[in-house]
C-alpha cells in the first residue's frame, strides 16, 4: 500500500512535535500520564493554555477535573489532534 508523501510529512511531523509535547511535560509536570490512545480531531482549545505554536497544553483544573489535562498538536491550520493526559 502506497501512502502519499503529504500524509507521510505530517506524520512525521506529528510524532516530533509529540516528542516536544512529552519533554516539555516531563520537565514541567514530571508525573504526568499521556493516554495517547485517546485522541480526537477538535478545534483550537478556548482559555489558557501553554506551549509554543504548534503544540498546547491546557490543565483542566477550572472545570473541576483537578489534576487533569489536554494536549493539542496542530495538524492544520484550524484543527488539533486533543489527547488527555493526568497526574
Amino acid at each position: 500500500m502506497h501512502i502519499p508523501k503529504k500524509i507521510v510529512n505530517k506524520m512525521m511531523k506529528i510524532q516530533s512535535l509529540q516528542k516536544d509535547v512529552e519533554s516539555w511535560l516531563e520537565e514541567n509536570e514530571p508525573n504526568t500520564h499521556i493516554l495517547w490512545d485517546d485522541i480526537e480531531i477538535t478545534n483550537k482549545p478556548r482559555g489558557e493554555y501553554q506551549g509554543s505554536n504548534e503544540w498546547l497544553v491546557q490543565h483542566c483544573d477550572e472545570w473541576g477535573e483537578p489534576n487533569h489535562g489536554r494536549i493539542y498538536i496542530k495538524i492544520s491550520e484550524d484543527k488539533y489532534l486533543k489527547i488527555f493526559f493526568y497526574l
